[in-house]
């Protein structure tokens, strides 16, 4: 198994447990303890989970975003009435990209306006 697939696996028993020991993980995967504790230290950098002594807890202030396809779907006819109002209020050749907050509410706002990032232009 590869590192990054083990770590995966760790993450989600974690995940469906709350935590884990190093010794339980490492004997699940075969490895040895130093392993465990590497794959956890890179879960704990990436936020994944919390290192404690003997093992690991779920980081309960992870926040997962989901992938962008998952984001664009999400309150789609929401973000179609949102972007529409905020089109009728854009003026041509000015253009408030930078004070979207979000790159799938800036893509639905330059689909609805008809201009793409080329044409968006600060006042």
């Amino acid at each position: 198994m590869l590192p990054a697939e083990r770590q995966t696996a760790i993450f989600h028993h974690v995940e469906a447990r709350g935590s884990a020991r190093t010794t339980a993980l490492a004997r699940e995967f075969g490895v040895t303890d130093k392993t465990i504790r590497k794959d956890l230290e890179c879960l704990e950098w990436d936020g994944r989970v919390l290192r404690v002594h003997g093992g690991a807890v779920r980081n309960t202030n992870h926040r997962h975003e989901l992938p962008l396809p998952e984001r664009q779907a999400l309150n789609r006819a929401e973000k179609i009435l949102v972007a529409r109002a905020a089109c009728s209020l854009v003026k041509p050749r000015w253009f408030p990209s930078e004070r979207l907050d979000t790159p799938v509410a800036t893509a639905d706002v330059l689909r609805g306006s008809g201009l793409d990032h080329g044409d968006a232009v600060e006042r």
